[in-house]
């Protein structure tokens, strides 16, 4: 169902301001620093993106359906008055350029360059229940979308798996066209990349050990077979690049 107020893709439910597409980006990456809900002050963070964060919650959580808050990452009985933001996490891309001119995939850091898009998690009760999109357009930064509920979910479960007090910094990987979520801790090596549980993945339901084992996050996967994968799935999407 299209509504002028909500992003068409049954990933995110994302909610958009009137004219406003988010546009998706192949493969995004950002870091999980401080996962607890904080007032948000200026430093390593553009003070334009705090502003448009902190200008845009309220308006975007207005256009919430009172029936509908389970789309968005709450419960029905949530207060979304009590809500606030975690720090950001400045998200990055990995291009078909970049999966095909790494042909080895030595490392992920290799892979991935810098966007101008961050995400805000959304907290209420401790955890996070949603993420807010913060981008730059028309030469300004604006909070373009609310949403990724099933993200912000297994993002709880990820950072407390490799948490920042035990010097872990896991970065977050999007990739639109495979419909899949991934993760990578770089402080443990520079060649891990593992998914991150989705029932979007595939068709059918996941097993119940499959599902088990990717919840836990304790293992990380190989980039190099993940990539395999991702070169697979942007071939057949008609993306890869001309030679």
């Amino acid at each position: 169902m299209n509504r002028p107020d909500v992003i068409s893709d049954v990933r995110s439910f994302a909610i958009a301001r009137s004219r406003v597409t988010h546009r998706f980006l192949m493969v995004i990456l950002f870091s999980c620093l401080s996962w607890g809900a904080q007032v948000l002050v200026a430093g390593e963070v553009p003070a334009g993106v705090l502003e448009a964060a902190n200008n845009g919650l309220l308006p975007l959580l207005a256009h919430v359906p009172p029936g509908e808050k389970d789309l968005y990452g709450f419960s029905k009985d949530d207060d979304l008055a009590k809500v606030s933001l975690g720090h950001p996490f400045l998200m990055h891309t990995i291009t078909p350029a970049s999966l095909w001119s790494n042909r080895l995939s030595a490392a992920s850091s290799l892979l991935i360059t810098d966007t101008t898009t961050w995400y805000f998690p959304v907290m209420l009760g401790g955890e996070a229940r949603a993420m807010l999109v913060v981008d730059r357009q028309d030469g300004k930064w604006q909070a373009v979308s609310l949403g990724y509920g099933s993200l912000a979910h297994e993002l709880n479960t990820i950072c407390n798996a490799w948490p920042e007090s035990k010097g872990f910094h896991p970065k977050l990987v999007a990739v639109f066209q495979a419909k899949q979520f991934y993760f990578t801790v770089p402080e443990v090596d520079d060649v891990n990349l593992t998914p991150i549980a989705s029932p979007q993945r595939n068709s059918e339901a996941p097993s119940p050990a499959a599902t088990s084992a990717l919840a836990a996050y304790s293992s990380l996967g190989s980039l190099s077979n993940e990539v395999e994968h991702l070169r697979s799935v942007v071939r057949n999407a008609g993306a890869e690049p001309v030679h």
